[in-house]
């Protein structure tokens, strides 16, 4: 690790709260890295490494809201339906990437999300059991992985209370961070 590097400390902050999902990740960069040509990265290690750096686990006892977001309804999800967000789902950073871009926050910043169906109760649990039920589930999706399009753009800066401009309806309405995309299946 180097010293006064950010991007350094929040990556074994990650290994620390999620440590059978790194341990998946990292070891299947290895096992890709054997299979691919020399000087070459494939889709999986692409797909492995945008999630390493700028990944979020959405975990979420609603499906309709992730259905919103799978279909880019960001406006609907984050702030008309944003009391269903607070009560169904939790936005846990796995990127250290991320954390690093969050120290000094922009709009454009954006997560590579994967989303993972939970129990009713998972979102009220306390914070050791979210973290550790989704350690658990990310460790068996990253080894699902195979294409950076299994992760989903999720523009952070949206989910609710997470940034101060996101209390009001109109920050919504920026096409350019808010994009529609592609309705995923």
């Amino acid at each position: 690790m180097r010293a006064d590097n950010w991007h350094d400390l929040f990556n074994v902050l990650v290994w620390c709260t999620f440590p059978r999902a790194k341990g998946v990740l990292n070891a299947r960069h290895v096992l890709e890295m054997e299979r691919e040509l020399p000087g070459r990265r494939g889709r999986v290690r692409d797909a492995l490494t945008q999630f390493d750096e700028d990944g979020v686990i959405v975990l979420c006892s609603a499906p309709e809201l992730l259905g919103l977001m799978r279909a880019f309804q960001w406006k609907e999800l984050f702030w008309r339906r944003r009391e269903a967000v607070l009560q169904h789902m939790r936005f846990l950073v796995f990127g250290h990437a991320l954390y690093e871009k969050l120290l000094a926050p922009f709009v454009g910043v954006t997560g590579r999300a994967v989303m993972l169906a939970v129990a009713p109760g998972l979102a009220a649990a306390p914070l050791h059991k979210q973290l550790s039920d989704a350690d658990a589930a990310l460790a068996e999706s990253v080894i699902a992985l195979a294409s950076p399009r299994d992760l989903h753009p999720l523009p952070v800066l949206g989910i609710p209370g997470w940034y101060p401009a996101a209390a009001v309806e109109t920050f919504y309405g920026d096409a350019t961070y808010f994009r529609s995309g592609q309705r995923r299946v």
